[in-house]
């Protein structure tokens, strides 16, 4: 089936569940609440015979992340020395913390010293 030969609709029986399981619109999570899957409910029809229609749902799971800011410890600069043990102590991933490092993709944004890996 290819999209040209079709008319797709979405947001059919748009219902919000605010059971914090599930959202009823992607993107639009009930009340602020975060969600764990979104829902989307879709038609399609044929062209040609647009009488000729099917409805279907999609479920997309929602992964949270909650990086949150860290505060290292003096280092002396002719010593050097470690200033935080794991910057990800304090996050989580899905609801989970700590963050492991084999879950994620850990990247350095930024700094303001070149000598900080």
């Amino acid at each position: 089936m290819l999209l040209a030969d079709v008319n797709l609709t979405t947001g059919l029986d748009h219902q919000c569940r605010r059971d914090l399981e599930h959202c009823g619109w992607f993107g639009e999570c009930c009340g602020g609440h975060t969600c764990r899957q979104l829902h989307r409910n879709y038609q399609i029809c044929d062209k040609l015979n647009p009488t000729i229609c099917d409805t279907a749902s999609v479920t997309v799971p929602v992964v949270t992340i909650d990086a949150v800011n860290n505060a290292g410890s003096t280092v002396n600069g002719t010593a050097g020395g470690q200033s935080l043990a794991n910057v990800l102590t304090n996050d989580s991933l899905n609801g989970t913390s700590p963050v492991l490092l084999a879950d994620v993709n850990l990247t350095q944004v930024s700094t303001t010293n070149a000598g900080v890996t």
